[in-house]
């Protein structure tokens, strides 16, 4: 520490060092929750990868391969029913029926905000 640091730290009221001291408390807890955060994020990701990639290597690859062949072949203008899309998968196992839920919403949102539309705009049930 340098001569004018130490004369600033003994001259510095002490509310304004417990001031500070809560600041970088606060700021240390807010990248400590970020890096929490980046990492559960990241874990998530590779956990909804490794289900895409178990269900392309499992009995219903074909199915789903197609599934996900016509999502990403789908043009923008183009006016997709949902329940089109999950017809051919809707007899099989409830995992693999789940994740073909999962890929039609985030393709659909994915849709709607590209064209610049919410991703959702389902009303409420009241």
């Amino acid at each position: 520490m340098n001569a004018f640091e130490a004369f600033a730290d003994q001259h510095t009221a002490a509310p304004v060092k417990a001031r500070r001291r809560a600041a970088a408390k606060r700021a240390e807890a807010l990248d400590r929750r970020r890096r929490d955060d980046t990492l559960c994020l990241r874990e998530w990701r590779r956990g909804r990868s490794e289900e895409v990639s178990k269900a392309l290597s499992g009995p219903h690859n074909a199915l789903v391969r197609t599934l996900i062949k016509t999502c990403r072949a789908a043009p923008l203008w183009s006016n997709i029913d949902p329940a089109q899309l999950l017809a051919p998968v809707a007899g099989l196992d409830r995992d693999t029926y789940a994740l073909a839920r999962r890929i039609v919403s985030t393709f659909l949102a994915n849709k709607r905000e590209t064209v610049g539309l919410p991703p959702f705009d389902d009303p409420l049930p009241f």
